[in-house]
């Protein structure tokens, strides 16, 4: 999903808020009934994981996915020695479009 005004739409979205969501919604339909991507659910289960293990996103990623197998080029925040190779989003007709970042929730 892309914005066309270029901006972030999920920037200031933070677990709070989707706290909020969750203790309103209402399920449409039978829980696996269908199963289907969710930037939402993959950032909420980023954030409860964090909480669950008391580190931040980007350590916990390092410490049980990205250290052990040796990958030492892969970011959540990227540095500025590597933006150079950053390739970035671009939009489905591949016009360069603002990453999306939940304020809290960085999984998604």
């Amino acid at each position: 999903m892309t914005n066309p005004n270029g901006e972030d739409p999920y920037r200031n979205y933070d677990s709070k808020l989707a706290y909020e969501f969750l203790n309103r919604f209402e399920l449409k339909r039978e829980p696996q009934a269908l199963q289907e991507y969710s930037n939402f659910g993959v950032g909420l289960l980023g954030h409860l994981l964090c909480r669950k293990a008391g580190l931040g996103y980007e350590e916990l990623l390092a410490d049980r996915i990205t250290g052990p197998l040796g990958m030492k080029d892969t970011y959540v925040t990227i540095p500025e020695s590597a933006k150079p190779r950053f390739a970035g989003p671009h939009t489905i007709d591949g016009a360069k479009t603002a990453t999306y970042d939940f304020a809290d929730m960085p999984g998604a």
